[in-house]
Order: C-alpha cells, then sequence, then structure tokens
C-alpha cells in the first residue's frame, strides 16, 4: 500500500500532463498610440461660399420633380470633416479604439466614470459636436441645438431602440441613454440637414477612446495582460479588428504608429 501511495504521488508531481499555470497578470496599465495617413487627402467640401441656397421642399415635390427655388447665397464655405488629418504629422482625428468585449475587474478611478453626463451639441445647422463619441450604457448624453433651426436626430442602431426624433431651437437640453452596447459606432444623422453627421459608440465598460487632432489616442487603466482590441474609422469601417496590446501593470505601453494610405480613404 506504501509502495502504490508514493508511486500514485510520483504521477501527480512528475507526470508531464500536469502542468504548473503560471499567476496571470495583475493590476492596470495605460495604453498610447497614433494613427496616422500616409500620402495627401484633398479638402472636400459640402458648398462654397456664393454656392446657391435652394428652399427646402418637401417629400412630394421631389417626387413630382418641381424645381426648388434660390432663396439666396451661401455666405462662406462649409468643409466636409469627415476626414480631418493634421497637416503637421498625417494625424487622423475622429477613428475609435476600444474594447468589444470586457471581463475583470474595473479601475477604482473608472468606476463611477458612467455617471458624468455626456454632451452632443448641434452648434448651427450643419455642424455636430462631437463628431465623434463615445458613452457607456445608462450613461445620460445630454442633446443640444444651439443652431437657429429645427434640426432632425435619426439614430440608427443595431442592439439597442431606434431613435428619430426633433431637436426645436432652444439651448435648453434633452437627454438620451442606451441600455445594450454596440459592436460599432451608431451613425447619427440630420434627414433635414444631411451635411451634419455624427457617429456614437456605446459601450458596457469604459474602455475606449476616440484619436485626437494629431491623432494621439490613450486608454487609461486596463486590466494587464494581453488585450485585443478594435480600430474603427468611419470612411472605412474597421481599421483593426483583432489588434494586439500586451499591457503590463503600473506601465503604459505604446503602440507603433498604426498607418493608413490616404488611398484607402479617398476611395471610400
Amino acid at each position: 500500500m506504501r509502495d502504490a501511495i508514493f508511486a500514485l504521488i510520483g504521477i501527480v508531481v512528475f507526470s508531464p500532463s500536469f502542468e504548473i499555470l503560471a499567476d496571470a497578470p495583475v493590476g492596470w496599465g495605460h495604453l498610447r498610440g497614433r494613427i496616422i495617413v500616409e500620402g495627401k487627402v484633398p479638402a472636400k467640401y459640402h458648398f462654397r461660399k456664393g454656392d446657391p441656397i435652394y428652399e427646402r421642399q418637401s417629400l412630394l415635390e421631389n417626387i413630382q420633380g418641381i424645381p426648388p427655388e434660390q432663396i439666396g447665397i451661401h455666405q462662406e464655405d462649409l468643409r466636409d470633416n469627415s476626414i480631418q488629418v493634421s497637416e503637421k504629422n498625417g494625424g487622423l482625428k475622429n477613428a475609435f479604439v476600444y474594447l468589444q468585449k470586457f471581463t475583470g475587474e474595473i479601475h477604482p478611478a473608472l468606476k463611477d466614470s458612467a455617471k458624468t453626463p455626456v454632451e452632443f451639441r448641434r452648434r448651427s445647422i450643419y455642424e455636430c459636436e462631437p463628431r465623434a463619441l463615445f458613452l457607456q450604457t445608462n450613461q445620460k448624453l445630454h442633446l443640444y441645438n444651439e443652431s437657429p433651426e429645427v434640426c432632425s436626430l435619426h439614430v440608427y442602431s443595431i442592439r439597442n431602440s431606434g431613435v428619430n426624433k426633433l431637436l426645436p431651437a432652444v439651448k435648453e437640453s434633452s437627454e438620451l441613454s442606451w441600455p445594450h452596447p454596440e459592436r460599432q459606432p451608431m451613425v447619427v444623422k440630420d434627414d433635414i440637414h444631411p451635411e451634419a453627421k455624427s457617429y456614437w459608440l456605446i459601450l458596457d465598460h469604459p474602455h475606449a477612446a476616440i484619436s485626437k487632432a494629431d491623432g494621439s489616442f490613450e486608454i487609461q487603466h486596463l486590466p494587464a495582460g494581453k488585450q485585443t482590441l478594435k480600430l474603427w474609422f468611419e470612411k472605412i469601417g474597421f481599421i483593426d479588428n483583432k489588434l494586439i496590446a500586451e499591457i503590463e501593470p503600473d506601465k503604459t505601453t505604446t503602440l507603433p504608429p498604426i498607418k493608413i494610405p490616404a488611398e484607402k480613404l479617398l476611395d471610400q
């Protein structure tokens, strides 16, 4: 019996089928990166100064082919801001970088981050601020229409109920929130002023960033270990669907520059 017991211990301790697993990394770290466009992206405009302004038509008038009446001319250029590239370093603004799925513990500094409302403003009938927006599930979004006209807000969601409402020309806010995370940013349009467009990302965790004017981004307090992120931009869709980053505890991981050929943006 004694020999049998020692033989069993030998199997458990020395058998190659039993592996000693290393402890998973403990703690949190930060992630930084930059998205750069290689090549020139020429400026595009919705209209130029002096272009005619036509009276807005009804659907019936459009169907009947009635030509719109000119009611004035534009007093300034309106640049298409869907692609904003830094002239200094080629950085791409308004790209989303985020964890699609999160498992683990949220850092104490971020646990209450969803309690702070996010703001979305219509600065004019043609301008949305911000163009790219991130908020968490059930986080309140305050809407402001600062333009002199009624604007439309049409949110095309996948997992949440759609939103299609009018924003009166007043500065008081209205409020929205969403209970479910989305796989990718939702397009938000104005059915009255099609030049105004934005993209909103809803996640059930705080680990996301939007690239700044110089293309840089930072996600703070990511759990240590291997993390898989997604990169998304409105003119391309997913730039990278499985970007791997190794996060070290109490350190900042800096990714190599993420480069996008200008032709990839111009083809869209």
